[in-house]
């Protein structure tokens, strides 16, 4: 996802590299489709589907890209636990966040470890659906600007809570 960057595994975090709020934001528009791409593919029940689709952002105040990144991981680790149903866990590899104190969290360790679960979500959606899956929706380059933490965790929340909806239906 990152190209020709390098990460450092021993650093305390991900070098900055330059990303902000806008860059994560759009990563997370991408996140949230997929996560609508594979409702579909989950769940034929059209009520269910409906609500993922329905869930709208929240407005957010306050946040930090820390605040941010706590999010993330958390999904990270959920969906890392439900492997067996959700078997992205072996494409995740936390980055930066070993010992990352709050107030050293930078986009970058944001949008490096979102990458992760677009790129866990694609594999799934390739792994679970026919050979003819489209994925390119998922990497959309999106021209987007003058994002705030608080706009990416508004776009995070509902992920999340799309999330909880397609795991609930995976574990029953």
């Amino acid at each position: 996802m990152l190209g020709g960057v390098v990460l450092n595994p021993g650093q305390a975090g991900v070098r900055n590299l330059g990303l902000t709020p806008s860059h994560v934001y759009a990563l997370w528009v991408n996140i949230n489709d997929s996560l609508i791409e594979v409702a579909r593919v989950v769940s034929d029940d059209i009520s269910r589907r409906e609500t993922i689709l329905s869930t709208p952002p929240k407005s957010f105040e306050g946040k930090m890209p820390s605040d941010v990144f706590d999010s993330v991981m958390r999904r990270r680790r959920m969906l890392e636990r439900l492997g067996s149903s959700f078997p992205i866990a072996g494409h995740l590899a936390e980055i930066g966040s070993n010992n990352v104190e709050h107030e050293l969290v930078t986009p970058s360790d944001v949008f490096v470890n979102s990458g992760q679960i677009l790129d866990g979500l694609v594999v799934w959606l390739i792994q679970n659906t026919d050979t003819k899956q489209r994925i390119s929706g998922s990497y959309t380059c999106r021209k987007i600007h003058d994002k705030t933490p608080n706009d990416v965790f508004g776009l995070v929340d509902p992920a999340n809570r799309r999330l909880e909806i397609i795991l609930s239906k995976l574990v029953t």
